[in-house]
């Protein structure tokens, strides 16, 4: 799967928000913030949040991924 570099920018985003707790540098921001409204950051943030919630509640209970979803897991390359 590729992406395009709006998506690229986007995944870096929601990537920086999880392994950095949060912390993320201005730059990282800064890259998707004109792309969006501030009520569209906002629900980006908030999102980004549900899924880092819903990926430690998986972890806790050990969730298997379904048969389905395993298309989705494949790495995807950033150019």
């Amino acid at each position: 799967m590729t992406l395009t570099e709006k998506e690229q920018k986007l995944m870096k985003f929601g990537s920086a928000i999880a392994q950095t707790q949060g912390h993320i540098t201005d730059e990282v921001y800064d890259s998707i913030r004109n792309n969006y409204s501030e009520k569209e950051m906002v629900l980006l943030i908030a999102f980004a949040g549900q899924m880092i919630a819903t990926n430690i509640f998986s972890n806790v209970i050990e969730t298997q991924i379904d048969d389905y979803l395993i298309d989705f897991v494949q790495p995807i390359k950033f150019t």
